[in-house]
Order: C-alpha cells, then structure tokens, then sequence
C-alpha cells in the first residue's frame, strides 16, 4: 500500500460525517398556560369527557378518538395530551376568554378577569386647576374629589343532558357538542346583557318580554347607557348616505371628548349596528370605491363593512333588529333600527373565578347532565360606583343613534 493510501485510510477511520436530524415539530409542554387557543380547547374537551366519564376514566376509544380530534385541531400538540389530561384534570383558565373573545362585540372589548371583587377602581372626578402663579402668591391647590368603579357579579349558567345509551360508545363526541353548545349558549348571553342589559325595576326594553332570571336583568347594558345619557334622533325618515354620515359624526360631537376625531385615531372608539341598519351601509355609493376615502374608512368590495369612518364597525345579531322611535323595543310600533357610538375604554366586561363545570348521572332516568357556570360582571365606569348601577348622565361616552330608517 501506498504512502498516500494508507493517510486516505487513517483519515477515514479518524474523520466521520457530521450528523443530521431534521427538525423536531414543537409540542404542547405540560402546562396549560402555555397552550395555543386550539391546543386549550382540546384539552378542555379531555377534561370534560374525564368529567363526564366519572369514576371510570376515559376508555381506550375516548383516548383513541380525543388524539384523533386533537391531531385535526391542534396539530402541534403533543402526543402525551391524554397522560396530561389524566393527571392535571385542569380546565383551562382561559376558557372563559375564549367564549368571550368568540363573540362580536369581544372583537373590540377585552374581558378582564378580577382577582378579588371587593377591590375597586379608583376614579378622580376633578380636572387638574391649573393657574398662573404670580411672584409671591400661593400655588392653587386642586382640591380633587375621587369616587369607586365597584366589581358586582351575576352569576350565569345553564346545563346540557343525554342518556346513557349515547355515553355508552365514545363520550368525545358527545363532549365537544354539548360543551360547544354550552359556549355558545354563554357566549350569546354575555353579548345580549352587554347590549341589552337594564336592571331597572321594569325593563326599558318593555316589549322583549325578559324574565325576572334573564341575563339581560343582571346590570345596565350599552343601549341602556346610551338611552339615559345621550341619544341622537335621525328623523326617522329614508336617508341619504350624506345625512346618515352626518347623523353618526353628529353622534361623535355629541359624546364631546369621549367620542371626538382625537378618540377614533387612537382606536377608543366603535359603532355597533343592528343588522338592517348594516345592510344599509354596504348599500352606500361613496364607500363602495376604495380611492373615494381610503382603505381605512371604505366599504371593502362594497359589502364588508370592517370600519365606519375609520371607526371599528360591529354588527351584532344581538341588537334589537326593531325598535321604536326612542330606540327601545316598545309594545308597538317597532318599525327603525338604532346603533351605538362609545368609548370602550369606558366599558368593563369582566368575570369573577374559573368557570365551573360539573356532572352527574341520574339514575332513575338514565340520563347525563353537564352544567357550565360563571360569575360575570359589566359596567360603564362611571355608572357602577353602587349595585344599582346609577348612569352619570355628565360623562356620555355612549350615544344611541334612534329613529333610523335603514330603507
């Protein structure tokens, strides 16, 4: 062999190839906080399936169908979602921000959860007195005032059942439809008792037929603000898309600087429409062409309607679709739309606790129950100083548009 063979040969020994891996795909780590909204609500589902199964656990075909559903809906999770399942049994702490962020009116207010309700927000009533100080004089003093934005909760729940037959195969299924159709169902109710809340002895909203248990008993809701601190009449008559522009903006000159031009370019402000009152916007010729008024304040294709003026637009299925010339579902006479202009960091959604999941089993009719509660609470903030929910009719960051002909 030659010299030079025998350095290839010692070279081959002593030298070797890096080694290569591809990429390892992120996984869920054992810890719920750190899951994605996808990835919590497969775990939530395992939980509930647990629940429901009771001291049994999950079968083989609960585990095999729940890491089915979850490689569809999270992919990234990991495998071992059914072992942190089993032993952590931990709803997650978000579950209620996801049903609240569902929502229409969650795509422009934040829910806040409260730690302890007997704390309170700090509010100073008084502007700063600012004067010119002469050569000698005292400085003024501002003798401010303060009062309290108070937490107080309602507690909101329904429940969902099936019998046992249906149980007997694999509970994943049954889980994701009735815990899904309890979000819903709570998702729903929080957007109605934010619109349409009134605690009031006899509702405003007269015609609505609400029970003495319904949401919408709980506290005052935006409408209800609207209604007692400010309210702008569109005449009732057909509009031209020039007088409904005017009508809104008018809306904002009333609110003063809760509602001003400074406010909507700072994204404080929304406008909430009823659906008919929507329609009619995405009919209006002079937002239909972008290069008209610009991205920020068109009608996108004329038929999507993301801002209003450059202000976020929310259509919600849970504002009366008729009111009465007052903007309030009266016995009759309910032929108009009504909208909402407001400052949503004047409004407060938030809950109190964990939701509470609970189940049994009846035996004497063979049927499951599955019950979701939460304490829930909302306020303007300077109409939730006492449990009755007083409006401050000075500060009118919420202005309900009434009268309006969407024709």
């Amino acid at each position: 062999m030659s010299k030079f063979q025998k350095m290839l040969a010692t070279a081959d020994k002593e030298i070797k190839m890096p080694k290569t891996e591809s990429p390892k795909e992120e996984t869920l780590k054992k810890d719920i906080r750190t899951a994605s909204v996808d990835e919590r609500s497969v775990i939530d589902l395992g939980v509930i399936a647990k629940k429901l199964r009771g001291e049994s656990g999950l079968t083989d075909t609960d585990k095999y169908d729940l890491e089915s559903y979850a490689r569809t809906k999270a992919p990234t999770i990991s495998d071992d979602i059914v072992g942190y399942i089993v032993e952590e049994d931990i709803l997650s702490p978000n579950l209620i921000k996801d049903i609240f962020a569902r929502t229409n009116v969650g795509a422009v207010l934040g829910i806040e959860e409260v730690e302890d309700i007997a704390d309170a927000i700090t509010l100073d009533k008084d502007e700063a007195v600012m004067k010119i100080v002469g050569e000698g004089a005292n400085i003024p003093e501002t003798n401010n005032t303060y009062d309290k934005f108070k937490h107080f909760v309602t507690d909101i729940g329904g429940h969902a059942s099936w019998t046992k037959l249906a149980s007997d195969r694999s509970i994943i299924n049954i889980a994701q439809n009735k815990l899904g159709t309890l979000q819903n169902s709570m998702g729903r109710a929080f957007e109605s008792m934010i619109l349409n809340g009134d605690n009031s002895g006899t509702h405003f909203d007269t015609g609505a037929g609400y029970l003495a248990d319904s949401p919408e008993k709980a506290f005052k809701g935006v409408r209800k603000l609207g209604n007692e601190k400010q309210t702008k009449d569109f005449g009732g008559a057909t509009l031209s898309d020039a007088d409904l522009i005017k009508n809104i903006q008018d809306m904002g000159l009333l609110g003063g600087v809760y509602l001003d031009p400074n406010a909507v370019a700072q994204m404080d402000v929304a406008l909430v429409v009823d659906q008919a009152l929507y329609n009619r916007m995405t009919r209006m010729d002079v937002f239909i062409d972008a290069s008209k008024t610009g991205n920020g304040s068109t009608l996108a294709g004329g038929r999507n309607v993301p801002t209003f003026m450059g202000i976020p637009l929310v259509m919600s299925s849970y504002m009366p679709q008729k009111t009465d010339a007052t903007g309030v579902v009266g016995g009759v006479a309910n032929d108009f739309s009504s909208c909402i202009l407001a400052n949503i960091n004047m409004l407060k959604p938030y809950f109190y606790g964990s939701a509470n999941v609970d189940t049994k089993y009846e035996p004497s009719n063979k049927t499951n129950y599955i019950y979701l509660t939460q304490h829930f609470g909302f306020g303007g903030l300077w109409d939730s100083r006492t449990e009755s929910y007083v409006v401050d009719t000075t500060r009118k960051y919420v202005v309900q548009g009434i009268n309006i002909n969407p024709n």
